[in-house]
């Protein structure tokens, strides 16, 4: 089978932004070894492109995500490290907003202007 007919599939195994089990099992049942990594790896791909994940120390309330990036799926995890920031990755894209990189940014301007 070709990759665009299981381009095809994955895009149908989708309800929306969420997987509809059902019919990946279906679809899965009648692959051969190849075609099933061909299909998984298309899954993946369209659930990367489906996806956000928002990483925050503290509480974050995902309906406000929602409304910046409607029909996607939000994802949130707790993330001690980022000091009163918030880090999204939206596919392959990562914003990383926190007090210590704005801090860091600051030093290295200050840095650059006095040398």
């Amino acid at each position: 089978m070709n990759k665009k007919k299981i381009t095809h599939l994955a895009l149908e195994s989708y309800n929306g932004v969420y997987l509809n089990e059902r019919k990946v099992n279906l679809i899965s049942s009648l692959f051969n070894r190849s075609d099933l990594k061909k299909y998984i790896t298309a899954l993946k791909s369209l659930d990367n492109t489906k996806k956000i994940i928002v990483s925050s120390p503290g509480y974050i309330d995902q309906r406000s995500f929602s409304k910046i990036f409607p029909n996607k799926r939000i994802i949130v995890k707790k993330d001690s490290s980022l000091l009163l920031g918030v880090q999204i990755v939206d596919n392959d894209t990562v914003y990383r907003y926190s007090l210590k990189d704005t801090l860091n940014k600051i030093i290295e301007n200050i840095e650059k202007d006095y040398d």
